[in-house]
């Protein structure tokens, strides 16, 4: 009975045995979210189109280049440069004047479509956020949920060694002894693969940071109380995805304007210097007694072409691009649906597993807890056999698993609801 009681009250201290204080966790995720924006290559490629963009912007409002000619010009099929008063060597320059307002709406279309690639890359940014909370939020409850089995499997040994005693003793049943010792088998079997998951969950986070290296992972916690719920009716209007499609609205709108200027053409200007040697062959083949110096000559064109099929390409591209500025608007309409979606599922849901959590912390655990003191009591008291002790605890141990299960995705989904409203999870410390 010394060794059934020393038992009773190791059970006792695992059960009642306060939490290891634990730090902060909110730095860590910090530090892992500034690491997934820094190496992530998702993040990397997307900074490329931006910079790709950026440089478009200056060559949508710039003139064509100007071309340089050099002619010669009226040469003789003798090949004689003297024998003909036209004959010259003509150096011109050419350059084309757009219609006004083409280059500013072409560059304005360009600015806004920049934009949008910058935006974008500000959602890709909340959405790594995102991802990395989740994937943090996700191993810390399973870590959680290991802790939690670790006491429970150390139960189970305790139990097989005491349900032994109790059948050497003549007290207990061989069954109580076969019952504990499968429980026993079991509790490792649960262990294993909850360390399986946590190597995946392990694996999850360092592919959401830019790593190679899984191992490098540090263990992580969770917090110790859910985020609480926000406002459903929160604005979205400044969200990236919302913003992006805006400004891609006001690109196809510059886009069409500048399509309807194409009715109105282009002027090619070109200046044109001829350069005459004397004359030295007469008009009838002779040579001169003097040679007859030559004024050098200055030429000046003006071109641009008529739109005598301006119902052709001209109307089609105007056509073309109106197509693509309803699109637009239509895209942005639908994706504010879908943003609202959103928002609202993952309200939803958010509430729902706070709720969870509060019934299980608030309602569920004391129940379990007061169900294994009953249990305890009454083993004592010989009362009921040890497998219902193993009961009794397997469900405290349960409800412990669910709460840290909850508690999770509360913090998870707060990462989404953040990263849908363009909300960072941590302060940005470089620039888009």
């Amino acid at each position: 009975m010394k060794q059934l009681t020393i038992f009773v009250l190791l059970i006792a201290f695992f059960l009642s045995a306060p939490a290891t204080a634990q730090p902060d966790p909110d730095s860590l995720l910090a530090a892992y979210i500034q690491e997934a924006w820094t190496n992530h290559p998702d993040l990397k490629a997307m900074q490329a189109m931006v910079s790709a963009d950026s440089s478009r912007v200056g060559m949508s409002g710039s003139w064509m280049n100007p071309e340089l000619r050099i002619g010669l010009m009226n040469l003789p099929d003798t090949f004689n440069l003297w024998s003909d008063p036209m004959t010259m060597l003509q150096v011109g320059i050419m350059q084309q004047i757009p219609f006004p307002g083409k280059l500013h709406r072409a560059a304005r279309a360009e600015q806004a479509r920049t934009a949008a690639a910058r935006a974008d890359l500000e959602r890709g940014r909340d959405e790594m956020a995102a991802m990395v909370a989740m994937a943090f939020y996700d191993l810390a409850a399973a870590y959680q949920i290991r802790t939690a089995m670790l006491q429970g499997q150390t139960l189970a040994d305790q139990m097989t060694q005491s349900a032994a005693l109790m059948v050497g003793s003549g007290m207990g049943a061989q069954s109580d002894l076969y019952k504990a010792r499968l429980d026993e088998e079991q509790w490792k079997l649960k262990l294993s693969t909850n360390q399986d998951e946590i190597e995946q969950k392990r694996s999850t986070l360092a592919y959401a940071l830019g790593r190679s290296d899984a191992q490098a992972i540090a263990d992580v916690i969770l917090p110790n109380q859910p985020p609480p719920l926000p406002d459903p009716l929160t604005s979205f209007d400044d969200s990236p995805g919302l913003r992006s499609s805006q400004l891609l609205v006001q690109a196809a709108q510059s886009s069409l304007e500048r399509a309807r200027l194409d009715y109105y053409p282009d002027v090619n200007v070109m200046l044109a210097y001829g350069l005459r040697g004397d004359l030295k062959v007469g008009s009838m083949g002779n040579p001169m007694n003097e040679p007859l110096k030559q004024d050098n000559m200055i030429s000046l064109e003006l071109s641009f072409p008529i739109p005598l099929f301006y119902r052709g390409n001209q109307a089609a591209k105007t056509q073309e691009m109106g197509a693509m500025l309803t699109q637009s608007q239509n895209v942005y309409q639908k994706i504010r649906l879908e943003k609202r979606r959103e928002l609202d599922q993952i309200y939803a849901h958010w509430k729902s597993k706070l709720d969870n959590y509060h019934t299980t912390v608030e309602r569920i655990l004391p129940a379990a807890d007061n169900l294994w003191n009953s249990t305890l009591n009454d083993y004592r008291a010989g009362k009921v056999t040890i497998m219902n002790l193993a009961q009794a605890r397997m469900s405290l141990v349960m409800a412990r698993m669910d709460a840290a299960m909850l508690l999770a995705d509360t913090w998870a989904l707060r990462g989404q609801w953040q990263a849908a409203l363009g909300m960072p999870l941590v302060e940005s410390k470089e620039g888009n």
